[in-house]
C-alpha cells in the first residue's frame, strides 16, 4: 500500500475538511465513514493544537525582525546635515548635491561658513538589545512549547541541566508521542489494513520497545542479587555474560563449619 501525507495547507481541522485547493472552499469531510478505509486522521480535542500557542510568538518575532530591518535601513547609515548662512539658491543647490554625495563618498567640498553634523541614532537607546531580546524571548517560548526546554536548542553551558532537559524531552514529551502513535496504529491503521486483506490476528498490537539499556556491570549486579533468592537458568547466565559454566559450585554452610572448627580448637 502507498501512503501519502495530505498537504497541511489543504487541511482545515476546525471543520474536518480537506480542500481540493488551498485557497478554495470545496473539499471532503475526512471524518465521513465513506473515507474510513482510505484516510487516517488524528488530532487533539483542541483542533488548533500547538499552533494556538506558537503563532502569536511567531507574529511578534516577525514584527521585531521587520522593525529591526526598518531601523537598520533608516538609521544604519548616520544622518548627515549641513548648516550654512548662504541664501543663494544656486549655492544651496550645490551644497545639497554635495550632501547627497557625502553619504557615499564621505567627503565633500563646501563653501565657507557651512557646518556639517553627523547624527548617529543607532548608538542611542541600544536598539540592538531591544530587538534581539524580543526575538530571543520568542524563540525560547517556541522552544519550550515544542521540545519542553531551551537548553537543547539554545543554551548548552551546563551538562547536568541539559541532561535534565533531555530526559524531559524523551520521558515526557517523547513518551506522549509514542503513546499517540501506538493508539493511532492499533486503533486505526491495523483495522484498515485488515479490511484490505493484510490478515492481522486478533490481539496483534504495535508497541514501542521501552526496554532500558544497562551496562554489563549493572546487569550483573541485578542478576547476582536475584541469584540469592531464585533459581536462574545457568545456560542463560553463561550466554548473557559470556561465562563458561561447567557446573554448580558446592557450598558448605556455616552451621557445619563452626562446630568442626570449635572441636579442633578444644581438642
Amino acid at each position: 500500500m502507498k501512503w501519502e501525507l495530505i498537504p497541511r495547507r489543504n487541511v482545515v481541522p476546525a471543520t474536518n475538511m480537506v480542500l481540493f485547493e488551498a485557497s478554495g472552499d470545496q473539499g471532503i469531510n475526512f471524518t465521513d465513514p465513506m473515507f474510513a478505509r482510505t484516510i487516517i486522521y488524528r488530532y487533539d480535542m483542541d483542533p488548533k493544537g500547538a499552533l494556538n500557542d506558537i503563532v502569536p510568538q511567531l507574529i511578534w518575532k516577525r514584527n521585531a525582525q521587520q522593525v529591526w530591518a526598518d531601523f537598520s535601513e533608516r538609521f544604519g547609515i548616520p544622518l548627515v546635515s549641513a548648516e550654512t548662512s548662504i541664501t543663494d539658491a544656486k549655492e544651496l543647490k550645490r551644497i545639497e548635491t554635495m550632501m547627497r554625495q557625502l553619504g557615499r563618498a564621505a567627503q565633500a567640498v563646501l563653501p565657507e561658513g557651512a557646518k556639517i553634523t553627523i547624527h548617529d541614532a543607532a548608538t542611542k537607546g541600544d536598539p540592538h538589545k531591544v530587538f534581539l531580546e524580543q526575538i530571543t524571548i520568542t524563540n525560547n517560548e517556541i522552544g519550550k512549547r515544542i521540545v519542553g526546554g531551551t537548553m537543547l536548542t539554545d543554551d548548552g553551558s551546563s551538562l547536568s541541566q541539559s541532561e535534565v532537559h533531555e530526559r524531559t524531552l524523551d520521558e515526557k514529551i517523547g513518551e506522549s508521542d509514542r503513546r499517540m502513535i501506538e493508539f493511532t496504529v492499533n486503533g486505526k491503521l491495523i483495522p484498515i489494513l485488515n479490511t484490505w486483506g493484510f490478515g492481522f490476528k486478533e490481539g496483534d498490537r504495535f508497541v514501542f520497545d521501552r526496554s532500558e539499556d544497562l551496562t554489563m556491570a549493572e546487569h550483573w549486579d541485578i542478576v547476582s542479587d536475584a541469584l540469592t533468592h531464585y533459581e536462574i537458568d545457568a545456560e542463560w547466565v553463561s550466554r548473557r555474560f559470556n561465562i563458561p559454566i561447567v557446573g554448580k559450585k558446592e557450598t558448605t554452610s556455616a552451621a557445619s563449619i563452626i562446630p568442626t572448627a570449635l572441636s579442633k580448637n578444644f581438642r
